[in-house]
């Protein structure tokens, strides 16, 4: 289930976002925010911390109330609904509207575990001449200790060509994994890698 909230900035907020965009919001800015989420047995969130180095607290309070509305499907454990934590991987969006008003638009894109380390892949050297533009999906398992297991190319375009570049970045990375009941667990993730030169 994915989640959308929109909410008005006032003008401390306002001010703060021109500092840290270092201009007036007459423009939209678009950033990409990870926040821990503590979800009940209920599926309500019980605590929020965002993560997002360099935006100031009166915009990190509004995500975190914002985050801290939305519902999730609660993790089950032998059939039956558990606390657990999670990360949400969220696209924050501020921008004036028709009636000149900046707001904050705060929308989920997926949850799971938080990546800690997760070096890009490299665009091959032998095709930047090529120029050639290409997705590789890849399913594999975050452990309970973070490191990444069991990497496996879903679907790429075009075939065969990032796939192993793809794989060798992905098992680089380290996460911050799911926990249930404060116990960290192992957990399955399915994710599009992009190349471009």
């Amino acid at each position: 289930m994915f989640q959308i909230s929109k909410v008005k900035v006032t003008a401390v907020q306002i001010a703060a976002l021109m500092a840290v965009f270092q201009t007036a919001v007459a423009e939209e800015y678009t950033a990409v925010i990870w926040a821990d989420v503590a979800v009940d047995e209920s599926g309500h969130v019980t605590d929020v911390d965002v993560i997002a180095a360099g935006l100031p607290d009166p915009i990190l309070a509004v995500i975190a109330e914002k985050v801290a509305g939305w519902e999730f499907e609660p993790a089950q454990q032998k059939g039956k609904a558990v606390l657990s934590t999670t990360a949400v991987f969220t696209s924050v969006t501020f921008a004036e509207d028709e009636n000149g008003d900046i707001s904050i638009t705060v929308e989920q894109v997926r949850s799971g575990p938080r990546p800690v380390i997760s070096p890009p892949p490299l665009y091959p050297i032998a095709l930047r001449g090529d120029k050639i533009k290409g997705s590789v999906e890849l399913q594999y398992i975050v452990m309970a200790d973070g490191r990444v297991s069991d990497v496996k190319v879903v679907e790429s375009d075009p075939q065969g060509v990032f796939d192993d570049i793809a794989v060798n970045a992905i098992q680089r990375w380290s996460f911050k994994p799911r926990t249930v009941n404060g116990i960290p667990i192992n957990t399955p993730v399915r994710q599009i890698v992009e190349f471009a030169p």
